[in-house]
């Protein structure tokens, strides 16, 4: 990208006395300055973006079936935390495992939409955390006591900068409300096919 910079001749801007080429480099080192300033806020604002589309990608590819473009989202091993709603301790997991459990559960919903919204970012370096809202609703029709079960909560993610791009090192769900068929969950957990 070249800026070029022209004086004008004095007889051309007739009562407009010349300012001098000192003029023009006090103008360039400006304009520099200017853009000195925009391009690390705009490589930080498409951080943010990179970010938060590889924490959505978890779950838009989860609704979709994608379970290749799911994985795409995870480092090689995952810090993954559902105590506040499983009961169960946080554990280290493989991406594959991250991978095979939700390829176990998610299917056997006639559909399922997960939203996440209100996303904020922290970036530090080559490292990054990232939190947002989610509500995650869960359908399988004709299912006794109601077709829908809805979880609302909160997602708190950690991150890493690879070669590859942005991974999740960690992600927390912390549960605050559902509302629905709450046996919702049971009931697709005792289905032995995909629907």
């Amino acid at each position: 990208l070249c800026f070029f910079f022209f004086q004008a001749e004095d007889g051309i801007r007739d009562s407009v006395a010349s300012r001098g080429l000192g003029d023009v480099y006090k103008r360039q080192v400006s304009t520099q300055s200017t853009w000195g300033l925009l391009f690390p806020l705009q490589r930080g604002l498409m951080e943010e973006a990179n970010i938060i589309e590889v924490c959505q990608n978890i779950q838009t590819s989860a609704d979709a079936g994608n379970w290749e473009q799911y994985a795409t989202s995870y480092a090689d091993e995952v810090l993954i935390d559902y105590s506040s709603f499983f009961g169960a301790p946080p554990a280290k997991v493989k991406k594959e495992v991250c991978v095979e459990n939700a390829k176990k559960v998610l299917p056997k919903f006639t559909s399922t939409m997960h939203i996440m919204t209100n996303f904020v970012v922290h970036i530090k370096g080559e490292t990054a955390e990232a939190s947002c809202y989610l509500q995650a609703l869960h359908v399988i029709k004709g299912a006794p006591g109601g077709d829908a079960y809805t979880i609302f909560g909160n997602y708190n993610f950690e991150l890493a900068k690879t070669i590859s791009g942005w991974k999740v090192i960690m992600m927390k769900f912390t549960f605050k409300h559902h509302t629905g068929n709450l046996g919702l969950l049971a009931i697709a957990a005792k289905l032995q096919q995909p629907l």
